[in-house]
């Protein structure tokens, strides 16, 4: 069951969930967004992959990751629900590629929440894709643990 809205702004540290819709809503971006765009073209392509790549899983995943227009966290209570019924069929390896496949996407896209000039309509990622590499202690960026 998905935490109310109201109880999600109180979680310090985004889940992958939240850090994966927040890289879905870069779909677009070329589209709405050019000269944003063409600044960051490399990272916007480079999460845009990897996030096609996660939706090779399952259709449905594939079809969560898609719709960029929902906001974050609706698309991450869907995904969490997505997770909740498929993670009997998720080995381990597949969660362990799940993990490098995001950080590799979720790497590109610091520079790019950071930038002052980031658009009002992608507001809502920056704290999906920042906050997911500021845990402590950490030695390296990485999503938080699916399990």
């Amino acid at each position: 069951m998905a935490m109310p809205r109201q109880l999600d702004m109180f979680r310090t540290t985004p889940d992958a969930f939240d850090s994966l819709a927040a890289m879905s809503k870069f779909g677009e971006v070329a589209e709405w967004a050019p000269s944003f765009y063409a600044r960051h073209q490399r990272a916007i392509d480079q999460a845009v992959g990897a996030v096609r790549v996660l939706g090779l899983w399952d259709t449905e995943i594939r079809i969560l990751v898609g719709f960029t227009l929902a906001p974050v966290d609706t698309t991450a209570s869907a995904l969490r629900g997505w997770f909740a019924s498929a993670s009997n069929r998720l080995s381990e390896r597949d969660l362990l590629a799940f993990d490098q496949i995001m950080t590799a996407g979720m790497t590109g896209l610091l520079p790019v929440v950071r930038d002052p000039d980031l658009p009002l309509a992608l507001e809502e990622c920056r704290w999906g894709i920042e906050a997911a590499f500021a845990k402590p202690g950490d030695s390296r960026p990485t999503v938080a643990s699916l399990v």
